[in-house]
């Protein structure tokens, strides 16, 4: 379809009525699929984040853009008219955090609470002092079966502010320190379920010594031992997951995305399914749905060597070399023999413009036999650049060196080539640390590949301990 028709498209839909849940949409393979109210916001978030790589128009990428923020906001209303309730609708966060989020509130409680065709009167909830991008809203919930009241605590993340990422990276800090308490037994604060999308996270948590009717609460994740058990041979071997698994072999790397969010957003415990969707995400450019999946992962399944690795991965593809210095600490912290480390390490050091540093982490990376394969040819494409910078500069200090002794020997308009000299070395640290970023931002099917697919063959037998 050519710009015109797609753009004339755009300008056709109407975002003024009411859907139904599960709402009905056709996919771009023709089929109509259901979905319910989360699936489908997370579904129209999931292209926006890879519009711009589905389209290299900016015209239509801003259009698409636009299009699903506003069936997202078509989808929140209509979910909060058909089963929201006033008490919501009233809270005081909902003036800074936007109405709209009302919806995924109203969603989240009737999933765990409520149920989606029950009366939700019998909850009465009120906000808590603001703090950052957290709001906390206390509930009591009453029931004419049971006249002792139930009382929960609903942390609601904002994550549409400039500081999104470290929002949530509190968000999941504080995931893992709930899912720790599990094991302290009664009268702790305890996590009952939680909901995590691109602009939003809720954690919904109750003191452990309450009596709790829960009609979908989040399976209990320590068993007695205080082991996170995931991998077990029925996870891995779902059919699902081989399918994901085949597509990823077969080059269909959107396709398996797909089926690896849909995997570990139904059991947040399924390591292999966080692995794959890193993955995939690394190989088409997603880097957004990339740092989710590893933030969920990391952070639910505390000291995992694969998921840490690839977070420091993806922290170093968006640039942001703090924060990667963090993650490769950690993961050093953890798994201090990793062979993967020195790659993490020479990228960084580039990355901060330490090239002497960075030489000498592509040695050790050379060295390390245990390096997986595909991260062999990140190696030496490292290298190389490291080589062409150098071999540059010498060239250019040759001609510089030339200049200056002609000036010397013979006539000061040799001067000219000394200049020109250096503007070469200028011009060519400049043209090497543009290739250094462009093969960052290139995804890792064509461009520097960091996201290390043969993780994904060792998951089945690993297991994560608890914090």
């Amino acid at each position: 379809m050519d710009k015109g028709r797609k753009l004339k498209r755009y300008g056709r839909k109407d975002y003024s009525q009411l859907v139904e849940f599960p709402v009905e949409i056709i996919g771009r393979d023709g089929v109509v699929r259901r979905y319910n109210f989360e699936q489908s916001v997370q579904l129209y978030q999931r292209r926006i984040a890879s519009a711009g790589l589905r389209y290299s128009d900016a015209t239509v990428v801003h259009a698409e853009v636009g299009h699903c923020r506003q069936r997202i906001q078509q989808l929140r209303r209509s979910y909060f008219v058909r089963h929201g309730w006033p008490a919501l609708e009233q809270l005081d966060v909902f003036t800074q955090a936007g109405p709209g989020l009302a919806a995924d509130l109203a969603s989240f409680l009737r999933r765990t609470l409520v149920g989606e065709q029950e009366d939700a009167v019998s909850l009465s909830l009120s906000c808590l002092p603001v703090q950052g991008a957290k709001s906390t809203i206390f509930i009591q919930r009453t029931q004419n079966e049971q006249p002792d009241e139930q009382h929960f605590l609903v942390y609601m993340f904002c994550l549409t502010a400039a500081e999104a990422c470290a929002h949530r990276a509190q968000f999941f800090e504080e995931l893992k320190v709930l899912q720790r308490n599990q094991s302290f037994g009664a009268d702790v604060e305890s996590l009952v379920g939680f909901h995590h999308s691109v602009d939003c996270g809720l954690i919904l948590t109750q003191v452990s010594g309450q009596p709790i009717d829960l009609h979908a609460s989040l399976p209990q994740l320590f068993n007695e031992m205080g082991q996170v058990e995931h991998g077990s041979p029925e996870e891995a071997e779902s059919s699902m997951q081989q399918r994901a698994l085949q597509l990823l072999r077969q080059g269909r790397h959107r396709s398996a995305l797909r089926v690896f969010v849909a995997e570990y957003e139904s059991n947040p415990l399924n390591r292999q399914a966080y692995l794959g969707a890193i993955v995939a995400a690394d190989l088409i450019g997603a880097v957004v749905l990339a740092e989710t999946a590893a933030l969920m992962g990391s952070r639910i399944l505390h000291s995992d060597a694969d998921l840490l690795y690839h977070l420091a991965a993806i922290r170093l593809r968006q640039h942001q070399w703090d924060a990667a210095a963090d993650a490769v600490k950690e993961l050093r912290d953890e798994a201090s023999e990793d062979p993967r480390l020195p790659l993490l390490e020479a990228v960084l050091s580039v990355g901060r413009n330490d090239q002497r540093t960075a030489r000498k982490w592509v040695l050790q990376a050379v060295r390390q036999e245990a390096m997986p394969r595909q991260l062999q040819t990140s190696v030496y494409s490292l290298s190389a650049q490291l080589l062409l910078r150098r071999v540059l500069l010498w060239c250019s200090m040759l001609i510089v060196m030339g200049g200056i002794a002609g000036a010397v020997l013979y006539s000061s308009w040799c001067l000219g080539i000394a200049l020109t000299g250096a503007m070469i070395a200028l011009a060519s640290v400049r043209a090497c640390r543009r290739l250094f970023v462009a093969s960052l931002k290139i995804p890792g099917a064509r461009g520097l590949r960091l996201a290390d697919i043969s993780c994904l063959t060792r998951a089945r037998s690993l297991k994560a301990t608890s914090c």
